[in-house]
């Protein structure tokens, strides 16, 4: 029975090692939220580009198609998504620089170029007259302005933060 114990014991330290259990889960999870808020923000910007280069008879393509260059849609969306893409290396990949602002703020502006984006096609695609498409890119516009306000709510509790911080040293 006594052998026993020190296995038990050791196991115990040793899961308490490894990285099944973080040492700030809070921080790790809400790190891994954002990731996976950015991550799926990213997607919805490839999926017009996907659109545009690869399915020319889609929705997008046709409502694109009534600006002065797709073209100039598909750098819109480009944009937005490469705007947003340190942000995404930096939560996956850096967790030590998160401090560091501009990421966020990059992506932040990213989030807002791409609601602009999905309400431009939007107004384009009314006189079509092809249902309620309007309404699904006004959505989108709605969901990506939400991503924004996510990215600006965490960069202005950042802010915050710092002048706390600034003003008790």
């Amino acid at each position: 029975m006594s052998k026993a114990t020190p296995i038990v014991v050791d196991l115990r330290r040793w899961v308490e090692d490894t990285c099944a259990l973080p040492r700030n889960q809070d921080k790790a999870e809400v790190r891994t939220l954002a990731a996976i808020v950015t991550a799926g923000f990213l997607v919805s910007m490839a999926e017009p580009l996907f659109y545009l280069f690869l399915v020319p008879e889609s929705l997008v393509s046709r409502v694109a198609g009534m600006a002065p260059s797709v073209y100039l849609v598909a750098a819109a969306f480009s944009a937005c998504l490469l705007l947003t893409l340190p942000h995404l290396v930096a939560l996956l990949c850096f967790p030590r620089t998160l401090h560091m602002a501009w990421p966020r703020r990059m992506a932040a502006r990213g989030a807002v170029g791409a609601a602009v984006v999905w309400l431009y096609l939007a107004a384009l695609a009314t006189p079509l007259d092809l249902g309620a498409v309007e309404w699904a890119y006004g959505l989108r516009a709605m969901g990506s302005l939400l991503v924004g306000g996510a990215y600006g709510v965490s960069l202005n509790a950042q802010q915050l933060r710092e002048c706390i911080n600034a003003q008790t040293r």
